[in-house]
Parts: structure tokens; sequence; C-alpha cells
């Protein structure tokens, strides 16, 4: 999605995240989402585009997004401009990814939407992108 995403391989981390709105609230406390040295997956269900933003600058504010190894974006569903009835959030993702040093992915198919796979956090993971496609293997313990 960004430039950085672009020039990744192979990204051995780890995943850690979950609901945007809900990390966002735990900012400042002892349970403030720790994304150094992981890959942070995001999804929300009905923030509007200036919300998600806002969300955005205070990670970056507090410095979440320092030496995170890159954001994932989940799915994003609802947020209507109620002037428009349109979702501004891709906008928002676009800015955000030209605006950051790390690589940013879209489209991994878990939230709030009809299919909902599940992203089991603090587990270890590899990111490789192919063909300009990003391809995230989970490494849950279970048999191969």
């Amino acid at each position: 999605m960004n430039e950085a995403a672009a020039k990744v391989k192979n990204l051995k981390s780890k995943v850690v995240g979950g609901n945007l709105t809900v990390l966002q609230s735990t900012m400042g406390t002892p349970w403030q989402i720790q994304a150094r040295n992981s890959l942070l997956f995001v999804e929300d269900l009905g923030e509007r585009g200036y919300r998600i933003d806002r969300m955005f600058e205070q990670f970056r504010q507090a410095g979440v997004f320092k030496n995170c190894h890159g954001l994932i974006l989940g799915d994003f569903i609802g947020g209507e401009e109620p002037s428009t009835k349109k979702n501004n959030f891709r906008l928002v993702f676009k800015r955000w990814a030209q605006d950051l040093d790390i690589p940013v992915f879209q489209g991994l198919e878990a939230g709030h939407a009809v299919i909902q796979r599940p992203v089991p956090f603090n587990t270890p993971c590899i990111l490789s992108v192919k063909e300009g496609r990003g391809h995230l293997l989970i490494e849950t313990g279970g048999r191969k």
C-alpha cells in the first residue's frame, strides 16, 4: 500500500493490536498498546474518517508507530459521513500510508465484516509479499 510495504519480501515479527477505538482508549494507561518490534493490526466499526485520523495522530504522538515493524489495516466498516453517506477512511489510510515510514498493508479480512478471520495476538508471524500481494502466516502452535 505504500513505498515501505513495496520493499518488503519477508518480515518476521509478531502481531499485536485490535479494535482501534479500544486501543486508543488505553493510551496513557498501563494497558497502552506496545507495538515496538511488532506488526500492529487495527480494525474498527462505525468510526468516521476524521476520527480514525485523530486516533492515528494520537498513536504517532504517543510513539506507538516508533520501531513498529508495520501497520496492518483490517476491516473498517460503517462510519459513513452524514452529508455524503460515503466513507472517508480510504483517504485517511492513503494519507497515513504516505506519511508513515513503516510498511502499511490493507485488506486483511478480520474485524466486524462478514468474513472474520481470527488474528491471535502476541504470536509470531511472517509477512511475505509476492507479486504485490501480502500474505500473513501466523504461527499458532497447531499442527502443520
